[in-house]
């Protein structure tokens, strides 16, 4: 699943590049104001679309596109915003979750992170420079890092250790508000922030992957011809291995499947 999952995610990633510019530049407005300038969002957002790009070079995350939502099918795009939390160019807590091993894993070496590092979030041209705070580990059942906070935050989770979801690994970083103004006068003056177009919600952007992943349905063929090998000869073998073999096939199947299949909302 680590390797099979990584190529349609990859293809996702590019295709939401190209559609960021179009779908949020044309409708959202960014305000220059006077200590850091931030973005107005509209009031629905459709799960999936793209709505910004995450940086943390402490991590090896360059510039992954961030979708509206947390869902499976979500998550197999890249990094998700936990809907109800601020969104990118806008104060409070902004809460971004990835997955650790599979997919595209844009959080597989988030524990390298420290204090003093580095989150940067983007919207077009505008850029907001997080500084690291603290790393801790919870437990899946604490939400409390889903709460509401005073100024700009930025949260990470994802799950701890790799190939376990026992715990959640979270980091919490605030704006750097003298490296983020220093980084937006070095992109373009003031005046170009403002954007006057805005519509009253998002179009929900198209789903790049509109057909199984190649890697998974020939993981599936291949699991299935083991199995009916295997199962030729469990004289020799026993039973153990057909088993084995049948159930690798049919998790290549499901994650074949869970893409193309419809997804309750």
């Amino acid at each position: 699943m680590p390797f099979a999952t990584r190529a349609p995610a990859l293809r996702a990633q590019r295709a939401l590049s190209r559609t960021l510019t179009r779908v949020v530049a044309r409708s959202v407005r960014v305000v220059a104001a006077p200590s850091v300038p931030h973005v107005e969002w509209p009031r629905a957002i459709a799960l999936g679309t793209p709505i910004g790009t995450i940086t943390i070079p402490a991590a090896n995350v360059r510039g992954d596109v961030v979708v509206e939502g947390v869902d499976p099918q979500r998550l197999a795009l890249g990094p998700g915003h936990y809907p109800g939390t601020a969104l990118p160019g806008e104060p409070g807590n902004l809460v971004v979750s990835g997955h650790r091993t599979t997919w595209l894993r844009p959080f597989y070496d988030l524990q390298a992170v420290h204090p003093g590092d580095h989150v940067i979030v983007a919207v077009r041209h505008l850029t907001w420079i997080y500084t690291v705070t603290s790393v801790r580990s919870v437990l899946p059942t604490d939400v409390s890092v889903l709460d509401r906070r005073r100024g700009w935050t930025v949260t990470l989770t994802t799950c701890t250790p790799r190939y376990s979801a026992a715990r959640r690994l979270v980091v919490l970083a605030r704006l750097d508000r003298a490296a983020t103004l220093a980084s937006v006068a070095r992109r373009a003056p003031a005046r170009s922030y403002v954007y006057e177009e805005r519509v009253a919600s998002l179009p929900a952007a198209p789903d790049p992957i509109r057909r199984p992943p190649l890697a998974a349905l020939a993981g599936w063929v291949a699991g299935t011809a083991l199995s009916a090998a295997v199962a030729l000869t469990r004289r020799r073998l026993g039973r153990v291995l057909p088993l084995l073999a049948a159930g690798w096939c049919c998790l290549e199947a499901y994650s074949a499947a869970a893409l193309w299949l419809p997804q309750v909302r």
